[in-house]
């Protein structure tokens, strides 16, 4: 069993043959790359919705760079938490329990929100969830990777 997560002991996932040419690593290497990217851009999305935020809601600057900055201070508490959390419960439960949680999250994002403290709130969950899945699919990954 690993330190950090529940693990079968069974049998790898990955046969000899398919580790010795290196593929596997560069595409499991690829898939995690990918979701830190969309991690990124995902970030980079809220620039466009600054002026339709400051027009709805007609808030002042520094609650709009709160609102703006609420999703990555989740990710930053997210992270915390969600790595704690999947050394008690496993890797693979809170990668899916924050998807489940994301999915939620945008379900809420797109009702019409009657204030900006609700959607920095719906922000700051989006971000926590954000780190429970993609912080946490790093880890996956490296569990699931062939030993050399």
């Amino acid at each position: 069993m690993s330190e950090h997560a529940p693990v079968p002991d069974g049998e790898s996932i990955y046969d000899d043959s398919d580790t010795s040419s290196g593929r596997s690593a560069v595409r499991i290497a690829s898939v995690a790359a990918l979701g830190g990217f969309l991690f990124g851009y995902d970030s980079a999305v809220i620039n466009g919705a600054v002026s339709a935020i400051e027009t709805r809601f007609e808030v002042g600057s520094a609650s709009l760079g709160f609102a703006v900055a609420s999703a990555l201070l989740g990710a930053a508490a997210g992270a915390i938490y969600a790595g704690r959390l999947a050394d008690r419960v496993g890797r693979a439960r809170v990668f899916v329990w924050g998807h489940l949680g994301l999915l939620a999250a945008y379900v809420i994002a797109v009702l019409p929100l009657a204030d900006v403290a609700a959607t920095i709130l719906c922000l700051v969950f989006l971000g926590a969830f954000y780190a429970a899945t993609d912080g946490v699919l790093s880890a996956l990954v490296s569990q699931l990777a062939p030993p050399d």
